[in-house]
């Protein structure tokens, strides 16, 4: 009888010290783990806001939201599958954009603009190959994707010459100078018939 009270009171002990001890524990460890939380979750949001600027900066080239806004949303609007595949179509704009490195806005604006036509394009040759087209249609959609193809070239030209602010190089890898002739290295200009003919002859001078 003892020996079974003794078990009930020692279980009765243990019962009310889990009640009582247990919820300060608990409340002490939810407590520092809001302490903790807070500042950590406040430096993952501000790091979070910065990679996202410095993504959106190097993918349209500019810092203003509201031209990266504009962009993306220039770019997936020429995307004809976009409803119902918003997410793919805006990382696929993306994507596009951001693997031709656009330096500042103008270079970002030639950007959206390549994609754009790039996808017209493919959109025309995808029409043109399908089985259902009549051969009318086969030939409307191949020009215009062909149209198209060239405007995309001559963008790339033009992204191309705005990198390289328009300065053109001429190498000379080989010079033949025969007997009686002469060799002018450097730039040469004519000048005007009116000095030309004050100096007595048309001859191409060194500058």
């Amino acid at each position: 009888m003892k020996s079974k009270r003794k078990k009930r009171l020692r279980q009765s002990n243990l019962d009310s010290l889990a009640t009582v001890e247990k919820p300060p524990t608990t409340q002490v460890a939810a407590d520092s783990q809001t302490i903790q939380a807070a500042p950590v979750s406040k430096e993952i949001s501000e790091a979070g806001k910065k990679l996202l600027a410095d993504l959106l900066k190097r993918t349209f080239g500019t810092e203003e939201e509201a031209l990266q806004d504009r962009f993306l949303s220039q770019a997936a609007s020429a995307v004809s599958d976009f409803a119902g595949r918003e997410l793919k179509s805006f990382d696929y704009v993306a994507a596009a954009v951001r693997g031709t490195r656009p330096k500042d806005a103008l270079e970002g604006m030639l950007a959206v603009q390549m994609v754009a036509v790039h996808t017209l394009a493919m959109e025309c040759m995808a029409r043109a190959a399908s089985r259902e087209q009549l051969d009318l249609g086969v030939e409307v959609n191949i020009n215009r994707a062909t149209k198209l193809m060239r405007t995309f070239a001559s963008q790339t030209e033009a992204l191309g010459r705005y990198r390289g602010k328009g300065e053109q190089k001429m190498t000379v890898e080989h010079v033949h100078v025969y007997q009686g002739g002469q060799a002018i290295v450097g730039q040469v200009s004519q000048k005007n018939t009116q000095d030309n003919g004050q100096n007595g002859g048309g001859d191409d001078e060194l500058e």
